[in-house]
């Protein structure tokens, strides 16, 4: 007797291309720096999903560095950036953060948490 198993599991998200996430990360940054909206960026065509508390909140971008090359975490791909920000009050902050790219089947571009 021949028994045939055949698995059931979920289907692996693809992959994110470096570059591309590299330039997606880019673009959502220099919108963000220009005073543009998240909305903006999700009626683009391909629309970039973005969420970010601090640009949310009202916070204006005053400059970013990206921190190294980015790495691969999972489906996407991490960088590590160093914002400057000023608040709606006029409080200016300087953080790292590590934000996650996808670049399929959905453009993304999420801080993380934490």
């Amino acid at each position: 007797m021949t028994m045939l198993w055949v698995g059931c599991g979920a289907p692996k998200a693809p992959l994110a291309d470096k570059e591309q996430a590299l330039q997606i990360a880019k673009r959502v940054m220099e919108h963000w720096k220009s005073g543009g909206s998240m909305d903006d960026l999700a009626k683009e065509q391909p629309a970039i999903l973005v969420r970010e508390d601090l640009w949310k909140k009202g916070a204006k971008l005053t400059s970013y560095e990206f921190a190294g090359e980015g790495e691969d975490f999972g489906p996407s791909i991490r960088f590590l950036i160093r914002l400057k920000t000023t608040t709606a009050d006029g409080k200016t902050a300087e953080r790292q953060f590590g934000y996650l790219t996808t670049t399929a089947p959905v453009i993304t571009f999420f801080r993380e948490e934490g």
